[in-house]
Order: C-alpha cells, then structure tokens, then sequence
C-alpha cells in the first residue's frame, strides 16, 4: 500500500463524527435509593446514592455518528434497572421506559457529551 493511500484512510477516519452519552440518575427522592443493573453482558451491579447525589452508570462512546444523531434515535435502554428505596418501596414508574428519562444534548461550545437522566422524585415512590 502507498504512502498516499495510508494517508487518505486515517483522513477519512479521522473524520468520522463521534459521540458520546452518559446514562445517569438523579436522586432527588429525599432518601437514598439502590440501583441495580444488569448491562446483557453478564455484569450486574448495584449501586446506593444519597439523596441529591447524581449517579452515572453507564457510557456509552463509539464513533459512527454525532452525539446529537445517537440521542435522536435512542429509543430503548441498553441495560436493565431496578429502584428501590431507603424504605423497600420499589420505583413506580417503569424505568425501562425511555419516556421517563430525559435526553441532554450537548452544549458544543463547551461539551460534546450528552446524558440520557431519570430524575427520581419522592412522589415516584407513593
């Protein structure tokens, strides 16, 4: 392979986009909660936060595409969740729905990261 050659396939994929999206929850339930997820690779894990303490559980990088372009197409989670609080009273909305975790799109004059947050509430416990 010649030089040129080498040099045009590291310039197209240095021009690939990238993206970047971290999947977190927000505890603001005014008790602490336990998390537990399983990622489908066999790794479970299980996390206890403090009221008005965030928790980032997963990221997820790759290259492909933008932050932006992947927010728009999450459709689904790439894990299992379950919540539970300080009291045994477990999360009553579904969590694997992705209609209650809201998407941030990255501020690109100062990040490229974007989050995928469930803010659990203490009504979410009632």
């Amino acid at each position: 392979m010649t030089t040129t050659a080498i040099a045009c396939i590291m310039l197209a994929a240095a021009c690939d986009p990238a993206y970047q999206v971290e999947y977190e929850i927000q505890n603001d339930s005014e008790t602490t909660v336990t998390i537990r997820t399983d990622h489908f690779t066999g790794l479970m894990d299980t996390s206890i936060i403090a009221n008005g303490t965030r928790l980032i559980f997963f990221n997820d990088s790759g290259l492909g595409r933008t932050t932006e372009k992947y927010l728009d197409q999450v459709e689904g989670l790439p894990f299992e969740i379950s919540i539970v609080n300080s009291n045994g009273i477990v999360y009553k909305k579904d969590p694997l729905d992705i209609s209650n975790w809201e998407k941030i799109y990255p501020d690109s004059e100062y990040s490229a990261i974007g989050r995928v947050r469930l803010t659990v509430r203490p009504e979410d416990f009632d």
